[in-house]
Formats: C-alpha cells, sequence, structure tokens
C-alpha cells in the first residue's frame, strides 16, 4: 500500500487532497501536496507538513486511500 500512497501524492493536483482510511477505528490520515512524504522503512512514510502536523504513518494499515478535493475533507 506504500507505493499506492506515494502515487497518489505524487500525482496530486491543486486542490485536491490523499485521504487514507486505517484499520484503527477513527483514524485518517490527509496529505496534501505541500506534505513532504518520505519512506523510512518497514512500510513506514514520515509526513512533514508546513502546518506542524508531522506524523509517521504505518501503511501495514492502511485498508484504502483516495484522492479527494480539500474542500470535502
Amino acid at each position: 500500500m506504500i507505493n499506492q500512497v506515494m502515487a497518489l501524492h505524487r500525482n496530486l493536483e491543486k486542490g485536491e487532497c490523499v485521504k487514507a482510511f486505517t484499520t484503527v477505528r477513527e483514524v485518517e490520515f490527509i496529505l496534501d501536496k505541500t506534505d513532504i512524504i518520505t519512506e523510512v522503512g518497514d512500510n513506514k512514510l514520515l509526513v512533514l507538513s508546513a502546518t506542524g502536523r508531522n506524523c509517521v504513518l504505518n501503511c501495514d494499515y492502511v485498508v484504502a486511500a483516495v484522492v479527494r478535493d480539500k474542500e470535502w475533507i
């Protein structure tokens, strides 16, 4: 799933974001074009955001990822 999330993020257009749904109840990740994502090993992504909401996304727990308009998030 890590490759799919990275591909979706790489191909984002202005006004879009990636919404990743996890197996953990009510935990979702929103990645937009300004976020810098880096693979840090073992199927994990380090997400550095200009807004300061930095995190690590464990793609072992991602069950779906979709591209959405940011206004719908």
